[in-house]
């Protein structure tokens, strides 16, 4: 039986592609919210999803990419 990230592997690009979208559909939202008018509270909480969401996304590609750096050597 394969490791679970052996079995996630064809589904890679399709999630990088979804989390991707999600921040902008986020940045939208943001850029609405901040159109519109003063709820702050609101644009707080959709500026912190869009950054931690961008940041999950960059620490899950690079830990990718290093993992398949350690297996072709």
């Amino acid at each position: 039986m394969s490791s679970p990230d052996q079995q996630d592997e064809p589904l890679y690009g399709a999630k990088v592609t979804a989390g991707w979208l999600s921040v902008a559909f986020l940045l939208g939202l943001l850029w609405v919210s901040v159109e519109r008018g003063p709820n702050q509270a609101y644009i707080a909480l959709v500026a912190c999803t869009v950054v931690a969401l961008v940041v999950g996304l960059v620490a899950g590609m690079r830990r990718h990419a290093r993992r398949r750096r350690f297996e072709r050597s």
